[in-house]
């Protein structure tokens, strides 16, 4: 025994001396985003090395269409897209494009959990998309750029369905789509005939005509190149997708910001499509059948920009010419919090200002228990819904400073709103969130904070408002736990709650009926929401207290949860909207009357709904020492 605790230690030294540096990079957070949508590669991306960020190849692939292959003798990933075609080996920083060696990469690629992943920018770059890295959100972000638009073409000119003919600074002449063939066109020439078929397309939704002068037209159907000198074209070309001169497809002429409100302004009327992103939050402004105009790069029809903005709730602005088929602008406002927003049209000066303001939140405080259901008794004889009901009403005051945020409450005095109604209550108001704030009992030597989900969508939230409440109550972390309480599980919203501490320990408890311990929690609670719902401005004033030093449980093998709730046996008068209860507005699940009726120690209701007989206590957590 004494050689194995010996031998262990020494294997482990060995085990991380073997492990590559960058296996252990931090990977968890990193986002891939391709024109603003949100991807989920099998694998996660992660940063490597000297901070090369490497993504798994499938995804850009199947997302750019291009063609992967894996040749399993030479470990060698192929990936080919119209003209280009890039080769890869495994664990080999020397990568060729179209056969030609390049100089070694910044990482080489790897393979993690069967995927094979590669460094992103020197991929991205050569099938020609844009990339940038959001250091604020840790999120790569590629932007798929449009075809230039027409240039004057180097070489001979494009005859009708024909060849080109001899010369230099040729024309092209053509309207429609870029990409696309019109349905007729022609190239003129003297001594030759006008070539009648597809002639080849010029700017982006428009007609467009390279300058110069060329020989050769295309005569008929066969396109044989004539005789004499070509016309000279007309008309110049400009970057932004669409050709001077072409009156068809507006084009974007003004984005600036002019007060609070973001302007934008257009040579001709567009209709803006909106939306929004998450995870951060964005507001996306489209403008189909537009050009960048002015605003685009000379040499590349499709890479936009950014604006650096001064605004109370904007970050940036970033623009881009998001679809060459149809031509579309896309204009993305990142946001310094969630903001709602609104779209307003100066006819006249063929103007959109977008104007912005506080994102209102609907937020439900749950005081457990309550009335004839006292919840679990501590080990001093006190009552749960007396440490339920202070914090909870500590937390509506605090949320009331908080103008973007209105806030229900089940309860907000000594009543007893069934399960039923503390769910309808959530669901009716289409709440933003849903906070439960219970006390647990258990064996004396238990001590801890515990906080509680039950679907997947809640676990973020859980995971932010677990940090906030370990760090205020400073008791033993019992962490995150999955369960299938009514509350939690019926509501629509993300929801959680919270065991704050165990009413059945004597330091617990010692602290959970004081003030300083509750405005703790409930500052921990308000901040937790607030940085869930992205909302600006400093977490609430913390004033941490040290408490006593806390007891240590000892460690569980197994556990089982219940949890038992009391029922009225009559129904209660169903919620009334904006109840006034001391600072402000509050909507609470009981209103009419007290609870009406009693219970019978023998019959109580469990969290889903069943009858079982029970105490009257609401929760018991055993766990076998």
């Amino acid at each position: 025994m004494k050689f194995l605790k010996l031998l262990l230690p020494a294997l482990w030294i060995a085990l991380m001396l073997l492990v590559p540096n960058g296996a252990f990079a931090a990977e968890d957070d990193i986002q891939l985003f391709l024109n603003d949508k949100k991807l989920s590669p099998e694998v996660p991306p992660r940063i490597v090395g000297e901070g090369t960020t490497i993504v798994p190849v499938r995804i850009i692939s199947e997302e750019l269409k291009a063609k992967v292959s894996w040749d399993e003798k030479e470990r060698k990933v192929k990936i080919e897209q119209d003209r280009t075609t890039i080769e890869m080996k495994i664990d080999d920083p020397i990568a060729t494009v179209n056969g030609k060696a390049l100089p070694k990469l910044d990482a080489a690629p790897t393979i993690v959990d069967g995927s094979t992943l590669v460094p992103i920018r020197f991929v991205a770059e050569q099938f020609g998309l844009k990339v940038g890295w959001d250091g604020t959100s840790r999120s790569v972000l590629l932007y798929k750029m449009a075809q230039d638009s027409a240039t004057a073409g180097d070489g001979g000119g494009q005859a009708g369905n024909g060849t080109n003919g001899a010369g230099t600074n040729g024309s092209t002449n053509g309207s429609g789509n870029t990409g696309k063939p019109p349905e007729s066109g022609a190239s003129a020439g003297n001594g030759g005939s006008a070539g009648s078929g597809g002639g080849k397309p010029g700017g982006t939704d428009g007609n467009a005509t390279g300058g110069g002068v060329g020989s050769g037209t295309g005569s008929g159907a066969t396109g044989q190149p004539g005789n004499g000198a070509g016309q000279t074209g007309s008309g110049t070309s400009r970057p932004g997708g669409a050709a001077a001169g072409d009156k068809t497809l507006p084009a974007l002429t003004k984005l600036e910001v002019a007060g609070e409100e973001i302007v934008i302004r257009t040579s001709a009327d567009v209709t803006p499509k909106t939306s929004t992103l998450n995870n951060p939050f964005r507001i996306v402004i489209d403008l189909p059948n537009a050009t960048l105009g002015a605003f685009a790069k000379p040499g590349n029809a499709g890479l936009g920009g950014e604006i650096a903005v001064q605004h109370p709730r904007v970050e940036k602005i970033r623009y881009a010419l998001y679809t060459d088929n149809p031509s579309t602008v896309r204009i993305v406002l990142d946001m310094k919090q969630k903001s709602d927003y609104h779209l307003t049209e100066t006819k006249s000066l063929k103007q959109w200002s977008v104007s912005l303001a506080d994102k209102k939140f609907t937020v439900v405080i749950d005081a457990g228990h309550g009335g004839s259901d006292p919840g679990a008794g501590s080990i001093s004889s006190r009552k749960e819904k007396d440490f339920t009901l202070p914090v909870a009403n500590k937390v509506y005051k605090l949320l009331q400073k908080e103008p973007s945020v209105r806030t229900l409450m089940t309860r907000t005095d000594d009543t007893y709103p069934t399960l039923d109604e503390r769910v309808a209550l959530a669901n009716d108001a289409n709440a933003d969130l849903f906070v439960s704030i219970h006390g647990n009992s258990f064996k004396p030597s238990i001590s801890g904070t515990e906080t509680y989900y039950s679907r997947t969508d809640s676990l973020p939230f859980a995971k932010l408002m677990h940090k906030w409440l370990v760090q205020a109550t400073m008791l033993p972390d019992r962490n995150v736990r999955q369960s299938d309480f009514k509350v939690i599980r019926e509501t629509t919203m993300p929801a959680v709650l919270l065991e704050v501490g165990y009413l059945s320990n004597a330091n617990d408890e010692a602290q959970m009926y004081t003030e300083p311990f509750q405005d703790r929690v409930a500052n921990a609670i308000v901040n937790a929401i607030k940085e869930q719902l992205q909302i600006a401005g400093n977490p609430a004033a913390q004033t941490p207290q040290t408490p006593q030093t806390p007891q240590t449980p000892s460690q569980s093998k197994t556990q089982t949860q219940t949890q038992t709730q009391s029922e009225q046996t009559s129904k209660q008068t169903a919620a009334q909207p904006d109840k006034t209860s001391g600072a402000g507005s509050v909507t609470t699940a009981s209103e009419a009357a007290k609870p009406a009726g009693t219970i019978s120690p023998s019959q109580t209701q469990t969290a889903d709904g069943a009858k079982q007989a029970g105490t009257g206590t609401d929760k018991t957590v055993q766990q076998a020492k």
